[in-house]
């Protein structure tokens, strides 16, 4: 499901989008004092969460947390607008540096690509930017400061992108594709530098595995089934505790992901 809610950031509770837009431009503030953010701001986080509906599965969802993953398209859920913002800042950096990328027919920019790996697990991906005549993928990270090196998840979020366009659908042009991809590239664009890296390749048959195993089970998760491990301790990682939308629905499933959670994003229990 996509975001249902925002979750007021003055008063914490679920409201409605067309509620809070009216209260950022009301000429008094509702609740008091306004927060921080403004209508253009509020719009643009709510539309940009809801552009991934209908995305089953993706590689940036597939490299996270699976219970996660899991548990945003299984249950109604909210989200402070400050947890959606990072996502947003990335999204508006995105579209500023594709739209500078000129026209050269050895570049595919912002395309994105179909590829199945079992007859129930099909994923998909949008690579930043695929340079055919260099036979490079590159991507771009917005991030506070530079990493000490490449993150796993951009490791394998690359490598997912190989996967998927050596044999994969352009969903565009509905062809087939098959690119013969030998360098792996990110760049890190940090508030005042930005550092280029290489991604080191890893075998395609290992690729698949890492997608059959994790695509399947989100999808049985989506079936009823167990919900997929917990990637971090909801308890102490600081993405699980500032940043997760769906953390109360993973506290209520319980550690084996068996437990009974809310699917209107409310908590079954106080924990």
């Amino acid at each position: 499901m996509p975001l249902a809610r925002f979750r007021c950031e003055v008063e914490h509770n679920p409201v409605e989008f067309g509620e809070c837009l009216t209260c950022s431009r009301a000429e008094s503030p509702p609740r008091g004092r306004r927060c921080q953010f403004t209508y253009p701001l509020l719009r643009a986080l709510a539309q940009n969460d809801q552009g991934r509906e209908g995305i089953v599965l993706s590689a940036t969802r597939l490299t996270g947390c699976t219970r996660q993953t899991a548990l945003e398209m299984l249950v109604d859920y909210t989200a402070y607008p400050h947890q959606l913002y990072p996502r947003l800042r990335g999204a508006l950096m995105h579209d500023g540096i594709a739209a500078q990328q000129g026209d050269d027919d050895e570049i595919i920019v912002e395309r994105r690509f179909r590829r199945q790996a079992t007859p129930e697990v099909e994923l998909t991906g949008q690579p930043d930017e695929i340079d055919l005549r260099r036979q490079l993928i590159v991507d771009y990270k917005t991030v506070k400061a530079l990493p000490r090196k490449v993150r796993e998840e951009h490791v394998w979020q690359l490598n997912l992108y190989r996967w998927l366009v050596q044999d994969g659908q352009d969903l565009v042009t509905g062809e087939h594709v098959a690119y013969d991809i030998q360098q792996l590239g990110i760049v890190y664009l940090a508030p005042n530098e930005v550092h280029k890296r290489r991604v080191p390749l890893l075998p395609l048959e290992q690729v698949e595995h890492f997608v059959v195993e994790r695509g399947s089970a989100i999808l049985q998760a989506l079936d009823g089934e167990t919900l997929p491990p917990r990637a971090w301790d909801p308890h102490s990682h600081p993405i699980c505790r500032g940043w997760c939308p769906v953390r109360q629905q993973c506290l209520d499933a319980g550690e084996d992901g068996t437990g009974e959670f809310a699917l209107d994003g409310e908590a079954v229990s106080s924990q």
